[in-house]
């Protein structure tokens, strides 16, 4: 299936710790913290172009959800 999804404002503090519907995306450099920028920095690392699958908070479009019923 593929939908739209909103994440409500009120179950962020709930789900802050594994939210749902993590989603592959490719992490810029404006995406990260200052804490993080440092760090990066720090380490003289490189920014690759690499997709990590992601936990957000973010509303979702045209997010994939997979189901098979399984019979065991």
């Amino acid at each position: 299936m593929e939908v739209d999804l909103e994440y409500p404002e009120e179950l962020h503090d709930l789900h802050n710790d594994y939210p749902c519907a993590p989603e592959k995306i490719v992490v810029t450099d404006d995406m990260l913290s200052g804490y993080c920028r440092q760090i990066k920095h720090l380490h003289k690392n490189s920014s690759g172009k690499v997709s990590k699958l992601i936990p957000t908070l973010q509303d979702k479009t045209k997010y994939v959800l997979r189901y098979q019923n399984l019979k065991l």
